[in-house]
């Protein structure tokens, strides 16, 4: 693939595909072979299976995804109180079997911002948020914390 419109082919692919920040750049993965939707009940035996050793291992011999706070917070056993129930996925992971290795020098060009619902109105400014931001930014950093979310008030949404 040409360097220069690299991605442009990518987003014109017609499967799937996941792209990671890599220590040389970044890694494109793609041909999923599977796709585990993670579940209070499967969590242990998914795990169980990426911790086996095999004798030879491929470059594809892995699985990309993430763990959802939820999954995570049950397997170190803290107790959070019942969530609301959403269609996200507690977890989910793919098995790729083509791995495509780019340069970290990738060039594109980010497009326009649309301009924003004048709907919507924000009850904060960017220094009251830098503030909040920088203050959780700590606790993260000390452990007390891993995860903040900083929301606006539904009720100043105009109908």
């Amino acid at each position: 693939m040409n360097k220069t419109n690299i991605l442009d082919q990518i987003s014109l692919l017609d499967k799937p595909y996941i792209i990671y920040r890599s220590k040389k750049g970044f890694c494109l993965y793609t041909d999923f072979s599977k796709k585990i939707i993670l579940t209070k009940k499967n969590i242990t035996s998914f795990l169980k299976k990426t911790n086996q050793k095999q004798k030879k291992l491929k470059k594809t011999d892995l699985y990309v995804g993430f763990f959802g706070y939820e999954i995570l917070n049950d397997l170190i056993n803290v107790k959070i109180p019942k969530q609301k129930e959403t269609n996200f996925p507690k977890g989910i992971f793919y098995k790729p079997e083509k791995i495509i290795n780019l340069n970290e020098d990738l060039q594109y060009q980010t497009q326009k911002i649309k301009k924003t619902d004048s709907k919507f109105k924000i009850n904060i400014d960017r220094k009251n948020y830098t503030k909040i931001f920088n203050k959780f930014k700590t606790k993260i950093k000390k452990g007390e914390t891993y995860q903040i979310k900083i929301c606006t008030n539904k009720n100043l949404y105009k109908i």
